[in-house]
């Protein structure tokens, strides 16, 4: 039997999380539109109107008509069972991942601070990367310069703190090294016929 890959399987967490942002935030409010759940979970509103057609095709979440611009949401009963699960396997991945990813960082930086590569950049908005910026965070001599992402890039602050910027601003940010929290990242490297053994590169993303 074939064994899944560390990304795919990260792929699948990622997207259970983002599930869960939008489900927790449908429960707690009676009222809640796609600009509310952006405003709350801090996902961009491109990302959040994709997954909403994923989980109302699924049968999560109805959608209820207000006005000929306003909808509103709320949870099925399906959505309440999916919403306990979706709970339990993030806490189950978080226990499981969650102490290796730290050591993982706490040497990239611990390598970052000793080699005087202070101003960094995070390549990926996922829970890799909300680690790692709550790390870098934490130490003054590092200086996380922004963080990047692909597809759509919401105006809202990332963690609450820091603006996220597409992968083709890179170049506007004046670093030392990019620490890879998204396998898509090296891809669209790549892509810019760039090395992807390149120095300037830290992945942290499992290997498989």
């Amino acid at each position: 039997m074939s064994k899944s890959s560390p990304h795919s399987h990260y792929k699948r967490v990622a997207d259970d999380v983002v599930s869960l942002r939008i489900l927790d935030s449908i429960n707690r409010s009676k009222q809640v539109s796609q600009r509310k759940i952006t405003n709350e979970t801090g996902i961009a509103s491109g990302l959040v109107h994709i997954y909403m057609k994923r989980v109302i095709n699924k049968g999560w979440v109805k959608a209820k008509q207000v006005s000929a611009k306003r909808w509103l949401y709320y949870l099925t009963p399906e959505g309440f069972v999916e919403k306990s699960r979706l709970t339990l396997t993030y806490l189950a991945f978080t226990f499981e991942n969650y102490s290796s990813a730290q050591r993982l960082i706490n040497q990239v930086i611990s390598a970052c601070i000793a080699n005087n590569w202070h101003n960094l950049v995070i390549a990926g908005a996922n829970p890799l990367s909300e680690v790692a910026v709550v790390n870098i965070d934490s130490f003054e001599q590092l200086h996380l310069k922004g963080v990047i992402a692909d597809g759509d890039i919401d105006s809202g602050l990332y963690l609450g703190k820091h603006k996220v910027y597409s992968y083709e601003q890179l170049d506007d940010f004046d670093y030392q090294k990019v620490l890879i929290c998204d396998p898509g990242f090296l891809g669209w490297w790549c892509d810019q016929g760039r090395f992807p053994n390149a120095p300037e590169l830290i992945n942290l993303e499992p290997t498989v």
